[in-house]
């Protein structure tokens, strides 16, 4: 017997079939190319990369970088942003929760929904550490953005201590963050 698959993607493929469309791809057995949904941490959904991006997304124009993938609000594990995966796009912006950890490859490029944050609770990391050759890029998911866009990284005062950022544009940030949670640090 296989590994039993979760229940939600198992519901899903049921309705789909319904529908007459076929069942997603099984994540342990589909081919790297494919566009599978996968279910993590509290219901996110995040889709894989239709193609991998190529030389450094950080330093390409915007208009060259894909599909990319869709993250989910929480970050709850260990979660590694790929500069393959790239751009990561963050529609309701994100919170790494305490006891997750979030790393950034260099070249990888994030993108944070309008009016949103991303968002390094108490006892959580964000290392999104680039170089000067391969740096990451946080920036607004809308067409055009201008400035306050969204409203940036927020790095809670108790978040832990090795959270660090290196060669890291952070563009089009600045918009109002509203009610303010625990203070910044």
């Amino acid at each position: 017997m296989g590994r039993p698959r979760p229940r939600l993607l198992l519901a899903f493929g049921a309705a789909l079939a319904c529908r007459g469309a076929p069942p997603p791809a099984d994540p342990d057995t589909a081919p790297e190319d494919a566009a599978v949904v996968r279910v993590r941490d509290g219901g996110s959904a995040i889709t894989a990369p239709r193609r991998p991006a190529e030389g450094c997304p950080a330093r390409e124009p915007r208009a060259g970088w894909g599909p990319g993938t869709t993250h989910g609000a929480t970050v709850a594990g260990s979660e590694t942003w790929t500069r393959a995966g790239s751009p990561h796009r963050v529609p309701f912006g994100a919170h790494v929760v305490a006891g997750a950890s979030l790393r950034v490859e260099p070249c990888a490029v994030v993108l944070v929904g309008a009016e949103r944050a991303l968002v390094v609770q108490s006892d959580a990391r964000l290392v999104a550490e680039g170089t000067a050759a391969e740096p990451i890029a946080f920036d607004a998911l809308v067409e055009e953005p201008a400035h306050g866009a969204w409203v940036g990284l927020e790095i809670r005062a108790r978040a832990l201590p090795d959270t660090r950022i290196a060669h890291a544009t952070i563009a089009h940030a600045g918009g109002d963050p509203g009610a303010p949670g625990e203070p910044p640090a």
